[in-house]
């Protein structure tokens, strides 16, 4: 099992891969190594994969008491509580900061209201409204899962032939894997604890053997056609969250027995839903008027400052806002 202390690590490192992927994609001016920044920038999806698995994991245990449609109806509410709600105000403040509800239309307001301006917001919503519904229709963990797999994977597909930037849905299956391990690794009990180890060992390999062998074929195809080889690119994400569900199993006593607490990281990874909202808009606000530090030094205390108004933003919102919401639809 996956303690919420190594959950909250695991998305912090997550969120520290897409800021570096984001900041290194944004950069206005020439690199010194121009080629580094461009292998930074292509960090994002990565930092994906890691907070989808991390997600899909707790959705899977807080999940475990959906015992029927009305409880599967309260999950879901307070589900969109803890982050639908916070999208809509952020987002909506936003969107007055900048002007932009001045040009408000139909089109718009929809965009608006399934969060397709933060497509990741999009993708978790539509992961919860299926979890919900597979959970409150089906009792079998296997038939649970299976079914689960096969709605993301047709969301997915649905992404891919609307168009949808490869974003959209390369790293999508990785709420499936999580919700998978969150829902059989308490069979862990029934092994003998020497096996364990051996197991959790063995994912860590089987995602690290097949990352490699699906990024191997992936190359090869992109040298050659860079609008091909999707299906490994696919893969490759797959066996990354896989690699990634084995670190995770294979750090979380070693993560618990350091301290009470999850340090900067798991801070981050608690409040990393404000910190993605939020940090676009505060790195253009700050990024200028701090430009004649360099962009380098600029944007390292950029991101400090957004990652603590952020922090400050989601302890607020969370204390008046979020958590009387979710109190309330217990």
């Amino acid at each position: 099992m996956i303690s919420i202390k190594t959950s909250r690590v695991m998305r912090g490192i997550a969120m520290i891969i897409v800021l570096i992927s984001h900041y290194a994609g944004w950069m206005y001016v020439t690199a010194h190594n121009e080629q580094l920044r461009l292998v930074l920038g292509s960090w994002g999806p990565a930092g994906v994969d890691i907070f989808f698995l991390m997600s899909g994991y707790g959705l899977a245990k807080s999940g475990a008491s959906i015992t029927g449609v009305k409880s599967g109806c309260k999950y879901l509410a307070r589900r969109f509580a803890s982050v639908y709600v916070p999208y809509l105000l952020l987002s909506g403040l936003i969107m007055v900061y900048s002007g932009e509800w001045k040009y408000i239309t139909f089109g718009k307001v929809g965009e608006y209201v399934i969060g397709y301006n933060y497509w990741y917001i999009c993708i978790l919503l539509a992961a919860y409204i299926m979890f919900a519904i597979v959970w409150s229709l089906f009792k079998n963990d296997t038939v649970r899962g299976a079914l689960l797999c096969l709605g993301i994977a047709a969301f997915s597909y649905i992404l891919f032939r609307m168009g949808r930037s490869y974003f959209w849905y390369v790293s999508n299956m990785s709420i499936a894997i999580g919700i998978i391990a969150g829902t059989f690794d308490n069979r862990f009990a029934d092994i003998k604890k020497e096996k364990v180890l051996a197991v959790k060992t063995g994912i860590f390999f089987v995602g690290m053997l097949g990352f490699a062998a699906s990024s191997v074929l992936f190359n090869r195809i992109y040298s050659v056609n860079p609008l091909g080889g999707k299906a490994y690119r696919i893969a490759m994400n797959v066996f990354f969250a896989v690699m990634i569900l084995g670190i995770a199993y294979l750090i979380d006593k070693k993560c618990n027995r350091k301290s009470e607490h999850s340090g900067v990281v798991g801070i981050i990874g608690e409040y990393s839903l404000y910190i993605y909202i939020l940090h676009t808009v505060l790195f253009w606000i700050m990024i200028i008027r701090l430009d004649w530090l360099g962009y380098v030094y600029a944007v390292v205390i950029v991101a400090a400052i957004s990652i603590v108004i952020s922090v400050i933003v989601g302890m607020l919102m969370k204390k008046y806002i979020t958590d009387r919401l979710v109190n309330r639809l217990r």
